[in-house]
């Protein structure tokens, strides 16, 4: 999930920390930034990030990039100047994100401010009174105010924060523990990073071969959509793969999120309790050893599924699946990826039950097997089940919609049986 840092560079900004002498709340804000980026750039490689600056408008200092050290560069640009404008630059940035993610991609929105909220009509508490400000897209907003508790408007800041979270339907407000120090900035950060940034890490097993890995981005919990209740479902640490797939047979399963597999490089190649090999790295010697070196079944893994055309189906947690494949960015380079099903043991349309699944020897009475497997006795009331596993399959029932619609009226008939197929396959 991209991320766009919001710092406020109004004039208010440069007001002294009444315990942290000789630090500006810029300043303090500045250092938690860095704090910030050192653990993105050490825990999550792959985030991609923006820096944006504002007071009465709305400045982009660094596009969406995963180049930390060059936004740690730009942080020292950032200039304070005239009055800031929360309305507008909360306007500015949804425009921002929709124009480079779509509404498609959620995005996270560090919105680091003193806490001021404007005076006279243009204040937030004013917009807010009086329905006038609402979050047209659906984003994660992170308010982080640098505001001292004995300050008059620390009540207010918070109450008003707290409702535009409420209206983004997700996020928190972060504010210091206590007075506006260097430690208590530190610390607020942390907890941001620990909440919204901690890194995923669990282990793949395949038999007797494990090996730690983390997964970028992190999971999110998922929600089964028949529960009334809406209760989230978190996915395990050790990720168990269960049997092969060729990916002709797979076709096009509908996936929620796709997650890029990478070993952790102390990890290496482990055998699982119970058997007598063991890899240790407790010496200095092994721990200089190189990384290109050390054997990796992540590695085997996605060699043995790119060259044999196979996906690998994996158990996540309880009831719930995954598929793990080889996905290509272009000719030259291609990434071990893990794709999240829909919780259930019938996510996949093709297959009855995954539970059921098992190996290709146990059906020897067909010639060529594929999916989906077809019972050997033909019912009378059978009829044909609509079934887009690949895209070719889509593009000819809707090819058939349109083609009969250009010869209205003569076609009518064939145009509603078509139609209704495709509204009741959809």
């Amino acid at each position: 999930m991209p991320t766009l840092a919001v710092l406020d560079a109004s004039l208010s900004m440069l007001v002294t920390a009444s315990k942290e002498p000789g630090e500006t709340k810029l300043s303090l804000a500045l250092q938690g930034l860095k704090k910030f980026l050192t653990h993105i750039s050490q825990c999550n490689k792959l985030e991609l990030l923006s820096l944006a600056a504002f007071s009465s408008s709305f400045d982009v200092v660094f596009p969406f990039s995963r180049d930390y050290d060059g936004i740690k560069r730009h942080l020292e640009t950032i200039e304070p100047c005239d009055v800031s404008c929360i309305s507008v630059a909360l306007s500015r940035l949804q425009s921002y994100i929709y124009h480079e993610w779509g509404h498609a991609e959620n995005c996270q929105v560090i919105f680091i401010t003193d806490g001021s909220l404007g005076f006279g009509r243009n204040s937030m508490v004013a917009k807010l009174a009086s329905n006038q400000f609402s979050f047209n897209e659906s984003f994660c907003f992170i308010p982080v105010l640098l505001i001292d508790p004995s300050e008059v408007t620390y009540a207010t800041s918070i109450r008003t924060y707290n409702r535009m979270v409420e209206l983004a339907g997700q996020g928190a407000v972060f504010s210091p523990n206590g007075d506006l120090t260097i430690d208590t900035v530190m610390s607020m950060f942390h907890r941001i990073c620990e909440v919204y940034y901690a890194p995923f890490t669990g282990t793949i097993t395949c038999g007797c071969l494990s090996e730690t890995i983390s997964l970028c981005p992190p999971p999110q919990p998922a929600v089964l959509s028949s529960d009334t209740v809406g209760r989230s479902l978190q996915m395990s640490s050790n990720l168990k793969v269960i049997g092969f797939v060729q990916l002709a047979d797979l076709g096009n399963p509908p996936l929620l999120s796709r997650h890029l597999i990478v070993p952790r490089p102390e990890s290496g190649l482990s055998v699982v309790p119970g058997d007598a090999l063991k890899s240790e790295a407790s010496t200095d010697e092994d721990l200089s050893i190189d990384e290109g070196k050390i054997p990796s079944f992540c590695v085997l893994l996605h060699a043995s599924l790119k060259v044999k055309n196979m996906a690998a189906f994996c158990q996540v947690a309880d009831d719930r699946f995954g598929v793990i494949f080889s996905r290509a960015d272009n000719k030259k380079k291609s990434n071990l990826m893990l794709g999240l099903l829909e919780p259930g043991s019938k996510s996949v349309p093709r297959y009855v039950d995954m539970n059921l699944l098992g190996p290709l020897s146990d059906l020897p009475s067909l010639e060529n097997p594929s999916f989906p497997v077809r019972p050997s006795e033909k019912r009378s009331y059978a009829t044909n089940v609509v079934t887009w596993s690949r895209p070719g399959s889509l593009q000819a029932d809707v090819q058939k919609v349109v083609r009969h619609a250009r010869k209205l009226p003569e076609k009518r008939h064939n145009f509603y049986k078509e139609q209704n197929k495709l509204r009741k396959a959809a």
